[in-house]
């Protein structure tokens, strides 16, 4: 094989470990593999041009003020299945190019002042995962009121768990043009009731619950009214009747719909559910449209 060949190969796809993280070329892009090796803390002795880096299945519990201050060519950051606790303001100072940021299965309490300060460096944000934080003392509190998102003008997707009475009012969601799709994890909502959505953008095409344990009391028809452009509906594990599932596809009925998707959907208390002609007819009405 010519020298010159063998070389274009080497700089195309190669592998190298720093502070044991695994560090691999891909193309263009340097992605720094730190997952499962009981790190306490972000390693500091990376390569400073990296452009993703995965510190999953670690033992962090705090990452300081400019620890990503040295990686501002990161695009992507998975911190999942850690036990962070505390995330200090200026964490992700230094991270206007991250586009990707999934924090999911942690302690975080994002109901709190120093998240939007944590969050607020992030203007190029497209994907952001932060489920299953809430925990359930946090989960069934009356009143929660979400970070404020509005700075994320390029966010695409988010992924987040929900309250028992969830508050986004003031979380500038309004601002989010660009916002498609919604993902709700770890889910204490006690009523689905018809105001529980109206500050969320109209953008939304698809919107999924899991999980959804709470004692839901309310089930109004008009629940998911504020998504008109509504594509994708997927409940799995939600505590509500049948009917009233079914119920929630009513602002719909004209409309065409690629995907609905009931999986688990029962009550902590089952009664019986009576399937009258007309909703025969609807739900008939609502999947010949998905269909064609």
């Amino acid at each position: 094989m010519p020298r010159l060949v063998y070389l274009i190969i080497l700089l195309i796809n190669f592998t190298v470990y720093a502070h044991k993280c695994r560090i691999v070329q891909q193309g263009d892009q340097i992605i720094a593999d730190c997952t499962r090796l009981k790190l306490r803390d972000v390693p500091t002795d990376l390569p400073l041009h990296i452009s993703g880096l995965d510190l999953s299945y670690n033992q962090i519990s705090m990452i300081k003020n400019n620890t990503f201050s040295s990686f501002s060519n990161l695009t992507t950051l998975t911190i999942d299945s850690n036990n962070i606790h505390t995330l200090y303001g200026d964490v992700f100072k230094g991270l206007e190019n991250l586009r990707w940021l999934s924090m999911k299965h942690n302690q975080l309490n994002i109901f709190t002042k120093i998240f939007d300060i944590v969050i607020k460096p992030l203007l190029h944000m497209q994907h952001l995962d932060i489920r299953y934080n809430i925990n359930k003392t946090l989960g069934i509190s009356k009143e929660m009121i979400y970070p404020y998102f509005g700075d994320m003008f390029y966010l695409t997707d988010v992924s987040m768990d929900l309250a028992q009475a969830p508050v986004f009012k003031l979380s500038g969601f309004a601002k989010l043009s660009q916002l498609k799709t919604i993902k709700f994890a770890r889910c204490y909502l006690n009523q689905m009731s018809n105001d529980t959505f109206v500050d969320l953008p109209s953008t939304i095409t698809a919107i999924y619950f899991h999980q959804c344990v709470g004692k839901i009391s309310i089930v109004e028809a008009d629940f998911l009214k504020p998504f008109p452009s509504l594509m994708i509906l997927n409940m799995n594990r939600v505590a509500i009747q049948l009917g009233d599932a079914l119920q929630l596809l009513y602002p719909f009925k004209n409309t065409r719909m690629n995907s609905i998707i009931f999986k688990q959907i029962r009550p902590q208390f089952p009664k019986p559910v009576f399937i009258t002609r007309v909703m025969i007819h609807y739900l008939i009405h609502i999947c010949v449209k998905t269909l064609f």
